[in-house]
């Protein structure tokens, strides 16, 4: 449901910078397995948390 005190602010970025932000987004991924997921998790820098191996 929409939380209307959310307030993205989209304004100040150009379309290149949006559509790289939906391309990068988990959300419009095909994931073909659970493993494909641990893969992009893992290998992104921001849950670096998650490489303590």
């Amino acid at each position: 449901m929409f939380d209307p005190k959310i307030n993205l602010d989209l304004d100040h970025l150009d379309d290149k910078t949006i559509s790289n932000i939906y391309e990068d987004s988990v959300f419009t991924r095909d994931w073909d397995t659970v493993s494909d997921i641990e893969d992009y998790v893992r290998g992104n820098d921001k849950w670096d948390i998650l490489n303590d191996d």
